[in-house]
């Protein structure tokens, strides 16, 4: 099974989470009001190293959490596939929640992690469910379903070497997949 490592604020949120499939990057709190402190490359680098050279990295984006800028910059230099998770707390801890599920692994994981990451938070014909304190509506069907509807939609991006669900966004660049020419 492929190791997945993701940063704290949003692993702490899954059951389970740093049990073997997922190895979490630690972050300081700053306080109860005050939120997360930033990610230290170090940390970062040491949690790249336990996790092998086959693991997936999954962040969310600059403009969602900036202070965990290095997890994904850092991934890419150290030669880990990268995956955006949605912007949304929540559904990024759903995101990871199900790609740890041992019924969503299988070939093509990435791919499958990239179509997922573009329709958690994108309309569409899935059925969906209220999550979180937000009420983050995502697909209503159990991992092992997921996976292999995510394999079957993965489409290639336009501007990267990624791709995502029809509808959706790309699971590496955030670019709009389907529809009209750029």
């Amino acid at each position: 099974m492929t190791t997945l490592v993701a940063e704290e604020s949003v692993a702490r949120m899954v059951a389970g989470a740093g049990e073997g499939a997922l190895v979490v990057v630690p972050r300081l709190r700053r306080g109860r009001a005050k939120g997360w402190e930033g990610l230290e490359a170090d940390r970062v680098v040491d949690a790249l190293v336990a996790a092998g050279p086959r693991a997936v990295v999954l962040a969310r984006g600059l403009d969602a959490d900036p202070g965990a800028a290095a997890l994904p910059a850092l991934g890419r230099v150290m030669g880990h596939r990268v995956v955006r998770l949605p912007r949304d707390p929540s559904e990024a801890a759903w995101m990871i929640a199900v790609a740890i599920h041992p019924g969503f692994a299988g070939d093509y994981l990435v791919r499958r992690l990239e179509a997922l990451a573009g329709i958690a938070s994108a309309g569409g014909a899935l059925p969906r469910r209220a999550i979180g304190a937000g009420g983050a509506a995502v697909p209503a069907l159990r991992p092992a379903v997921l996976g292999k509807w995510a394999a079957c939609a993965w489409r290639a991006c336009r501007r990267c070497p990624g791709g995502g669900a029809e509808g959706g966004r790309c699971g590496r660049c955030g670019a709009p997949i389907g529809g009209e020419e750029p």
